[in-house]
């Protein structure tokens, strides 16, 4: 993008969007995984900025936010990336009610040999250990009866036959009942490590902004979180705040016009599939140039 400077040269634009959320990072970034969904999100229902500058600017930045958000809310709102309500206990400290999503991913198995990537579904737990390590149980597209317990390091425990198959499809019941999951030694094969867990998890059918929001604020990255929200009559609502820059470069050198933005997020609480942007505005830009501070333009 060119655009024309004061003294008349011409100048070389680029742009920036850096939504700034909790931790410093993304208020509204991945999900700590690798999903692939069925069917397509469920898209934002936004309402542009009626300021001709402000509506610029959401024309630049709205696109990204919004991809972002079919990530985060979008994709559980519509059944995309099915969501379960459940307990799990374990031999580790994971224990009480929480949510659980089951999402396609490509995970790496261990055992005595090299490692092995292999393509499948997991089960993700929104419970996690006190190291931050989710509850997550694995099955592999190539295997119909074997199930991979993926919150240990070390040779990956399975248990053969112990979980509905839940590769091609999502269960309405998933049950992980007592279930034994045995690691091989690599040094003694009598002496196998094994682990116990047990949960229930049911599908749920329409997902609350409750359920997409507990989902979210158990991602281990803080900047990968949602901003957080208030409630506010029958919605949840939070504000995201962010910068767009704009790059060129002069005799002087390089030159950034930093816009700060501002906008509101907002989900349903009955029905998370009605969520998106509202109230886009922004601040007075400011320029930095050449080893100078901010100064407003």
């Amino acid at each position: 993008m060119t655009a024309q400077a004061p003294d008349g040269s011409v100048v070389y634009l680029q742009t920036c969007n850096i939504p700034r959320g909790a931790g410093g990072g993304s208020g509204v970034g991945g999900v700590g995984g690798v999903g692939v969904e069925e069917q397509p999100p469920c898209p934002p229902s936004d309402t542009p900025p009626t300021d001709p500058a402000a509506l610029q600017l959401y024309q630049t930045v709205g696109p990204d936010l919004d991809f972002q958000l079919e990530r985060k809310i979008g994709r559980y709102a519509c059944g995309a990336t099915p969501l379960y309500h459940g307990t799990v206990t374990a031999d580790v400290p994971f224990t009480g009610p929480t949510v659980a999503t089951l999402e396609r991913a490509a995970e790496t198995l261990y055992g005595c040999a090299a490692p092995v990537q292999v393509a499948g579904r997991e089960l993700r737990v929104a419970a996690s250990d006190p190291a931050g390590t989710p509850f997550r149980v694995f099955q592999p597209l190539n295997d119909p009866s074997t199930t991979y317990a993926l919150w240990l390091s070390g040779a990956s425990p399975t248990c053969a036959g112990c979980v509905a198959d839940f590769r091609m499809s999502a269960p309405t019941q998933i049950d992980v009942a007592g279930i034994t999951f045995s690691s091989p030694s690599c040094v003694d094969a009598a002496h196998a490590s094994t682990i116990t867990a047990q949960g229930h998890f049911t599908l749920v059918s329409a997902p609350t902004s409750d359920d997409i929001i507990q989902l979210d604020q158990t991602t281990p990255s803080t900047s990968d979180r949602l901003p957080t929200f208030e409630q506010r009559g029958d919605e949840m609502v939070a504000t995201i705040d962010g910068e767009n820059v704009e790059s060129n470069v002069n005799a002087c050198g390089n030159v950034r016009i930093i816009t700060p933005y501002h906008v509101e997020l907002y989900i349903n609480r009955g029905d998370a599939k009605q969520y998106g942007l509202r109230n886009f505005r922004i601040d007075p830009p400011k320029t930095w140039a050449c080893g100078t501070t901010l100064l407003p333009i």
